[in-house]
């Protein structure tokens, strides 16, 4: 019995004893447990546990049994010399460093001495008690576990800690068995007067494993809630039984036989654990398989022809029909990059252009990163000697493609790479805004890649999608279309479940292309491609049979586990090569296999020396590639880098990776360095997932303070890899810096997504540290920002509230009530007419501050998200901005022009009055400055918007191909999106098919290369109004469904039923169409203020369904509702038609 068992009370077992598990702190630390010392007549057996205690912890002998009986025969050698690693490691007085691993816990109990001592004298049973105690040692240690401690009679033995060991649950299971096994032959062999018994308990888990204590007294142990479950096992089970965790019963329930248990009830845990009980008798000792220590491990490729050949035939139909989306799919292991590399050797893939765009591991907020790998690969504007030559590499090979516009292309792929521009590159990008280049860059990309393809058949391969940012994603979806009109294959290498990467880009496909996207799933290899890949891998078919089938049985067919699982074999010196057989060595009958890749991965890494290990966990942190300049500043003193990566790399760790210098402002553009990879992402997340938690924040400081230490000169092109790191190393102060530097540098280079991201998790480190102390102006910026950003990803109904919140930092009142708001906007409304119509306030002088300035964007900003999503606000916050600007002198706002020219369309498009409008435009035009392009562009467009609603459909309105372009280029997206709308309107509504048409497809260009969200809504919605007025019916049809379903706001929904409607009633099917208007209607109640654009689809829908329903119905029944409708429909046009002029 433990020694705190002197007052156990608690659990009860069912021999009806009460028993308590030592507490989690006596089991988790190297000390005794608590000793209680009375003055009774049990004094001695006391004294004795206390003696007992001392001198097993410590022990290490193992003597023959009783009756000359040798330790367990089939004790593994090799396991022993790990065995003795670990108590060499623990016996050295340095204290070394934690780390976390899969480890299995056993606790096994004597139970008896307490008859035993009042039987015999105590020099007796102190004999007694070391005999069963050596035999423990032993058999725990001859199965590769570690004697933690002794707590009393009780033996806490660990399994995989402190050096990784393969399939240690069956390990651990064995040597229950043998325990049990000998503690009843003890009890036959020394002719006890009492018996002894032992319970034990079992249990696997992830533990934190090192040295406890100070400088001078430390012990190894671990600790984990894994430890305190096994330990209340082995309490809970009775004399005789072994009770085991599920987790160790997961791992070895097909060697041993089990009995399940109905879920037990345990002290300190809350809910009732499922345990098993082992009923096995005799040892489950399995065999592993040959290798060979010389051979290089290779193969050709196994199991794979069918899927091989799915990519082939691939790239040969690409070049005579259109594309196609390929998406290899597969878990990690399984072979897709060896499938890939295969296919591009390929001879049909020698007949297409290949090019590929790889991903990496921390590249989730690095933006374009695989699309910069894939045109620097494309212009062979890798390993060059400087940056300037790289731009000179892509500008020759876009003048080679046949760009249609060299110079902007150039630009804007030098820009995305953050290559140095030439003079004109920068003149014909010096006005472009940050949000603008994005979509630029979308645009030039897919003309780019559309005209390699015109010259010849094109495949691009996505490696690790998985891994992708999402500014690459939303390139990504807006190229896949090219698969419609050019021969270009797109094949997606990715792994299954990553909702927010590679799935969505599947999903997408999907819906958007479901004719063109196939997959090719990998699954595990079968058993007779694994027989194949094993000799492949042993080079000759001579191997032991026993092996083989435990290689397939313990591999689940991965190829990569099972060529880790061999290259171990090799390195532990378990196989070796006759002439052309592999044999097995001595070593091999004590190896277990691994029960996981992980495990398989530790093991070899704990038999590298210190310096390579601690190497390799440092290289873990800073990610699956690291450069050599970064290591050796984090590994200040570890003398012969190079020699410990030569060990590494022929362990085949890692490999040396082709030099790719990163040429983004994104990716840091490292000079010229020797790079290294880790071989499989596997290793790389086996090695950082055994460092603590405290030894990856301290890493992750180490290497952010090396990136900045190393690169110095362009510390802005490192903000993102900053942010990643100093956040991962809960470095606030630093982690809110470098996340909101990222998020400027992100938003000035066009990445939207990324700025959203950096803004997000800035401010709220930001809030983190500062509290109620934050800075109120720093608040208001900074959710300024993310709504900035929102907008510019789309996200506009979300990207409102953030500019309330702004505003009223800034100190601008925002209503929250339906009384206050009308309050508001009569007041607003009052000095907008003033404004109109008196002009600005002579009294006081004007104000004109950069927060001023700040708050006007603000308002500005949110007028134009919600004059999209709701219109129903609109017209309260574009009062509320132009009250605003009487306040502030126009002439130094940016904005102004825009403004007053937005508030013109905005009095046209909301019916409330065409004079007012165009003084407001007036008003605009006055302001807009000739050296500033942008007013002349929001003037025009919104002047259109004016005159379209006004009934003014001269073409002198129209917006010329240059200007439309210009307003592209300054990313005035909105502007173009609206103006297209309203043309496509007008052109349907003229019968001008043709040329609506052809407005369609810019519409199309906007969502779909400048990646615009709602301009898809925009052509969807304009394309099922132009085929209903063709009477094209069934594709009318599902455009307006679509429309219906993207959008989500009332107003919008309300016009897309409206034109269901009238499908349905020109169809004949007016039972359906008088439900669709009758849903409206519900909608129309909802939103009690509609503009007459879409009350006027609505009443004018109305009115055709009861038109059409009146000449269905008997004479009479049905004139009353048409006349109703007539009149409704009457009074919104009366709204618009009565400022018409009279021509």
């Amino acid at each position: 019995m433990p020694a705190d068992a002197g007052s156990r009370a608690g659990t009860t077992t069912r021999s009806g004893t009460q028993r308590t598990a030592p507490s989690p702190r006596n089991v988790s630390c190297r000390e005794v447990g608590p000793v209680v010392v009375r003055s009774s007549p049990r004094d001695q057996l006391t004294v004795l546990r206390l003696r007992l205690t001392g001198s097993h912890a410590t022990s290490q002998r193992r003597p023959a049994m009783a009756g000359g009986a040798e330790p367990c025969a089939n004790s593994a050698h090799l396991l022993r010399n790990g065995s003795r690693q670990a108590s060499a490691a623990m016996a050295t007085n340095k204290k070394k460093s934690a780390d976390r691993r899969q480890v299995t816990i056993l606790f096994a109990d004597i139970s008896g001495f307490t008859a035993l001592s009042q039987r015999m004298e105590p020099d007796d049973v102190h004999e007694t008690m070391n005999r069963c105690f050596d035999a423990i040692g032993g058999i725990i240690r001859d199965r590769g576990g570690t004697v933690d401690k002794y707590i009393g009679d009780c033996v806490m033995a660990l399994f995989g800690a402190p050096v990784a060991l393969e399939h240690a649950p069956r390990q651990a299971l064995n040597a229950a068995i043998e325990i049990r096994n000998r503690i009843e032959n003890l009890n036959a062999e020394m002719d006890l007067p009492a018996e002894l018994g032992v319970h034990i308990g079992v249990n696997t888990g992830l533990v934190v494993a090192g040295d406890l204590g100070d400088e001078v007294k430390h012990d190894y142990t671990v600790i984990s809630p894994a430890v305190n479950l096994a330990a209340r096992l082995y309490d809970a089970a009775d004399r005789g039984e072994t009770y085991v965790g599920r987790s160790t019963y997961r791992y070895t329930e097909k060697d041993f036989e089990f009995k399940e248990l109905k879920p037990l009830v345990l002290k300190g845990i809350d809910e009732p654990v499922p345990a098993y009980e082992l009923l096995s008798r005799e040892e489950r000792v399995y065999r592993i398989r040959p290798g060979d220590e010389d051979a290089e491990l290779s193969s050709g490729l196994v199991g794979r022809e069918q899927e091989l050949t799915v990519i082939t035939d691939a790239f040969v139909r690409v070049a005579t029909a259109p594309g196609r989306v390929l998406a290899v799919i597969g878990e990690n292991g399984l072979g897709k990059s060896r499938l890939m590399a295969e296919a591009m050797r390929s001879q049909a893939a020698g007949a297409i252009r290949l090019l590929e765009a790889r991903s990496i591991s921390t590249g989730g907020s690095l933006p374009f990163h695989p699309f910069i790998d894939l045109f620097a690969g494309w212009a062979g504007a890798r390993d060059r000697s400087s940056d300037a030559a790289n731009s000179i590499a892509v500008r020759d090979a876009v003048r080679t493609a046949g760009a249609k516009d060299p110079l902007e292309t150039a630009a804007t792929l030098a820009s995305m790479m953050g290559l140095p521009l030439s003079e004109d590159e920068r003149d014909t990008l010096r006005d472009v805004a940050g949000d603008a280049l994005e979509k630029l860059i979308h645009r030039n990309v897919e003309a780019l890649l559309g005209s390699l393809a015109d010259r010849a058949p094109l495949a691009i391969v996505f490696e690790d999608l998985h891994w992708a940012d999402q500014s690459s994603l939303a390139m990504l979806e807006a190229l896949l279309t090219l698969t419609i009109r050019k021969r270009v294959l797109f094949i997606l290498v990715c792994r299954p479940e990553y909702e927010n990467t590679s799935d969505r880009i599947l999903t997408h496909c999907a819906k958007a292309l479901p004719e063109a996207i196939e997959r090719v799933r990998l699954q595990p290899l079968t058993a007779i491609q694994c027989d194949t890949l094993i000799e492949n891998l042993f080079g000759t078919d001579q191997l032991p049979a026993p092996v083989r089938d435990l290689i397939k049985r313990d591999t689940d067919g991965n190829p990569f586990y099972i060529e880790e699982v061999i290259r171990a074999l090799i390195e532990k010196d378990a196989l070796r090569r006759v002439k052309d057989r592999v044999e097995a060595t001595s070593l091999l009958p004590s190896i277990e296999l691994p029960a996981t890749i992980e495990e398989v991965i530790m093991t070899r890494v704990d038999h590298l020396d210190a310096d390579a290990r601690h190497l390799l966990q440092v290289a873990s942190v800073i990610g699956r590639r690291f450069r050599l300049k970064i290591l050796e500043r984090m590994l200040p003193d570890i003398e012969g880098i190079d020699g410990l990566l030569a060990v590494l790399n022929e362990r085949r760790f890692v490999l040396p990776a082709a030099t790719r210098a990163s040429r983004s402002r994104k990716l840091v553009r490292f000079e010229r360095d020797r790079e290294y990879a880790f071989r499989h992402a596997l290793i790389q997340d086996s090695v950082y997932g055994s460092l603590m938690n405290r030894d990856r924040k301290r890493l992750h400081g180490v290497c952010a303070t090396a990136i900045e230490e190393v690169y110095a000169d362009r510390i802005q092109d490192a903000y993102g890899m900053l942010a990643y790191h100093c956040t991962r190393g809960e470095d606030p102060v630093r982690a809110e810096e470098y996340l909101l530097k990222a998020g400027e540098e992100a938003a000035r280079t066009a990445a939207s997504a990324e700025a959203l991201q950096y803004f997000r998790e800035g401010y709220r480190v930001y809030l983190e540290i500062h509290g109620e102390r934050a800075d109120t102006q720093k608040k208001a910026q900074l959710e300024k920002n993310i709504a900035l950003a929102l907008v510019n990803t789309g996200n506009l109904v979300e990207s409102i509230d953030h500019f309330d919140v702004a505003l009223r930092l800034y100190g601008q009142r925002v209503p929250t009530s339906s009384a206050g708001t009308w309050l508001q906007v009569v007041g607003d409304l009052s000095a907008v007419m003033l404004h109109a119509y008196v002009g600005s306030r002579r009294g006081g002088p004007r104000r004109d501050h950069s927060d001023e300035h700040d708050m006007f964007s603000c308002l500005y900003s949110r007028c134009r998200a919600v004059n999209i999503v709701d219109p129903n606000r609109s017209f309260f916050y574009n009062m509320a901005a132009m009250r605003y600007l009487g306040h502030v002198d126009p002439a130094a706002v940016d904005q102004a022009p825009g403004m007053y020219a937005a508030t013109g369309a905005f009095f046209a498009f909301a019916g409330l009055s065409f004079r007012i409008g165009k003084r407001f435009l007036r008003i605009a035009e006055s302001l807009a400055r000739a050296e500033r392009p942008l007013d002349r562009i929001l003037c025009r467009t919104m002047g259109f918007v004016l005159h379209f609603h006004a009934g003014e459909w001269s073409r002198e309105y129209e917006l010329d191909d240059s200007l439309l372009e210009q307003a592209l280029r300054y990313g005035l997206l909105w502007d173009a999106d609206v103006y297209l709308g309203m043309l496509c309107e007008r052109n349907l509504r003229q019968g001008s098919f043709e040329a609506a048409e052809v407005n369609l497809a810019r519409l199309g260009e906007l969502s779909r290369v400048f990646g615009y969200e709602f301009a898809r809504s925009n052509e969807l919605a304009m394309r099922g109004f132009l085929r209903l007025e063709q009477r094209r019916l069934d594709e009318a049809r599902t455009e307006l469904q679509a429309y219906y379903d993207l959008r989500h706001e009332d107003p919008q929904r309300i016009l897309a039923l409206s034109g269901l409607a009238r499908v349905d009633a020109l169809g004949g099917d007016l039972e359906r169409a008088r439900a669709r208007i009758d849903a409206a209607a519900r909608l129309v109640v909802r939103a009690r203020q509609l503009v007459p654009f879409y009350l006027g689809a609505y009443r004018t829908t109305q009115l055709l369904v009861d038109v059409e329903s009146l000449a269905a119905e008997p004479r009479g029944s049905g004139e009353r509702r048409a006349r109703a409708s007539a009149k409704r429909a009457r009074r919104t046009a009366l709204k618009i038609a009565r400022e018409l002029p009279q021509t």
